[in-house]
């Protein structure tokens, strides 16, 4: 049997990701590079948003910090109580990146 999603499956997604999907500041990971403990990314993050069908729509956010590019993909469903995103880090320097450590998505 299949259970529909309720009122209350959206209302408590939506309590559990609230904004942290809508700003690089609240983007929920974090990372140390070199040592120095960072949080989301930068305000001055490029942001871009898609309707991608009906029910899901796709939020892509780009920094570069320190010869890396961090791309931030955030899938939001909106018929049912799932949030995904993916962090994908890439050296764009010619020369070899600093150490990350302790990455928490």
């Amino acid at each position: 049997m299949y259970n529909k999603t309720s009122p209350n499956d959206m209302d408590l997604i939506r309590g559990a990701i609230g904004g942290k999907l809508s700003s690089p500041q609240t983007l929920p990971f974090s990372f140390a590079l070199d040592g120095k403990l960072l949080r989301g990314l930068p305000a001055s993050a490029e942001k871009r948003s898609r309707i991608i069908d009906a029910n899901i729509s796709e939020t892509v956010f780009t920094a570069d910090i320190d010869g890396l590019r961090f791309t931030v993909e955030c899938v939001r469903y909106l018929d049912f109580p799932v949030c995904e995103w993916t962090v994908y880090i890439k050296n764009i320097s010619s020369e070899k990146s600093k150490v990350i450590s302790d990455f928490l998505g």
